[in-house]
């Protein structure tokens, strides 16, 4: 098969939208490289950390927290420049992954001349090799008999692309003369020369810090000393409480505590122990009243897994509390914890979108209520409630910055409703 060049490079990106001249972005690479007859060269995939909300969730299943420590698109640009030069580039819907790598590469200063015909599309020459001519890719596949697992991952779509073109290929001896103008076209693309770093890559499942199912206590463990220090306790206890509001502690309030601690000269030894007497002032508070309700008890117990506190020592907290035995002295000497509330005349600020409600409603019910909804974030804004606590939005990057909690919409329910 002639005209070629090195072969293929057939691509599927996973996007936060369809606007890529706008503010849509990349968060998922896949690249499938194959020579000139076909046989597979190489194969990568990587998740892309897009500097602002992740969105479309429903369609790929990507969150912010999976592309938290992926690589932003210039950490990649080179190696997919890499990948692509010299091949004839390959895509169901060209034209969609086209805009796409304008945009990116666009944003970096590199400007690219790519249309429909810079390569082989084959959601196009679907009309041509497939009965009906079905347009998306798993119709497509269904028809040719190519088995298409994991849609919506951009590897998976790319190896079915891959074979879906080898369809193609297989039943017309004349395709590469048919579709030569495509070919030199493709060929004719200067891909920016930038360095390719192939250790930067984060496939799906490895590009949280760690892992996503890893516990905030092993992660603290692997970062301090098993013992010794003597930093002082209290600014480590009032970002824990912050962090704590939704009872969720996000990759980024993860690395915030554990920079802080180190910062602060902590143990190992020594958040262990501060860990639980934060968990007895919060099981003193909750008996406070003389009773320990259902909700109370299992909202306790949510903190105490996020803290690594097992269930024997929660329950020693709880008989400790309910006899009236203070546990040691420390946070709940000193302030309440869990104190985080609303109150008329702060200053919020909504990022993502909120299950279900617009957010106009969520503003006129906010208003309502005497809250200030902002459209933006400044030191004065009590919390940025997101739809993800590890968004990566604009609002809740400068809400880090300023050490303003941000929350989820089911947090922000909860303290809401306490308003009423």
């Amino acid at each position: 098969m002639g005209h070629t060049g090195d072969g293929f490079a057939v691509i599927d990106f996973e996007t936060t939208g369809f606007g890529a001249r706008r503010t849509d972005r990349v968060v998922e690479i896949g690249v499938v490289c194959m020579d000139h007859s076909g046989e597979l060269v190489e194969e990568w995939t990587t998740l892309v950390n897009p500097q602002r909300d992740v969105s479309a969730g429903h369609i790929h299943s990507i969150t912010a927290r999976d592309v938290y420590g992926a690589p932003r698109f210039d950490e990649v640009a080179g190696l997919l420049a890499e990948s692509l030069r010299g091949r004839v580039l390959v895509a169901h819907n060209l034209s969609f992954e086209a805009q796409f790598l304008m945009g990116e590469y666009g944003r970096l200063g590199h400007e690219l001349q790519l249309d429909r015909g810079s390569g082989i599309c084959t959601m196009t020459l679907a009309s041509t090799y497939i009965p009906h001519s079905p347009r998306n890719l798993q119709a497509c596949c269904d028809c040719c008999g190519v088995e298409l697992r994991d849609a919506h991952s951009a590897l998976a779509d790319a190896r079915a692309t891959t074979q879906l073109l080898g369809r193609y290929i297989s039943v017309d001896d004349e395709f590469a003369d048919r579709w030569a103008h495509c070919y030199a076209q493709s060929l004719q693309v200067e891909w920016p020369a930038l360095a390719a770093d192939r250790a930067c890559v984060k496939p799906r499942g490895t590009a949280a810090a760690g892992s996503a199912a890893d516990t905030y206590v092993g992660r603290l463990a692997a970062h301090l000393p098993a013992v010794g220090g003597s930093g002082v306790t209290d600014s480590y206890l009032e970002v824990l409480d912050r962090a704590l509001i939704d009872r969720i502690l996000a990759l980024h309030e993860m690395d915030e505590l554990i920079g802080l601690a180190r910062g602060l000269g902590l143990s190992s030894e020594q958040t262990d122990i501060v860990h639980r007497d934060y968990l007895d002032a919060l099981v003193r508070q909750a008996w406070a009243d003389g009773a320990l309700t259902d909700g109370e008890t299992a909202d306790i117990r949510v903190v105490a897994d996020l803290l690594g506190i097992a269930e024997p020592e929660l329950q020693a907290s709880i008989r400790a509390a309910a006899r009236g035995v203070g546990g040691r002295a420390g946070f709940a000497s000193r302030r309440p914890v869990g104190a985080f509330a609303l109150e008329p005349g702060d200053r919020i600020v909504f990022t993502g979108e909120a299950p279900g409600v617009s957010r106009e409603l969520l503003c006129d019910q906010a208003e309502s209520l005497g809250l200030r909804p902002m459209s933006s974030v400044s030191r004065r804004t009590k919390v940025v409630v997101a739809s993800d606590p590890d968004s990566i939005s604009g609002k809740a990057r400068k809400a880090r910055e300023y050490g303003v909690p941000v929350i989820d919409f089911a947090a922000y329910f909860r303290l809401r409703d306490r308003l009423k």
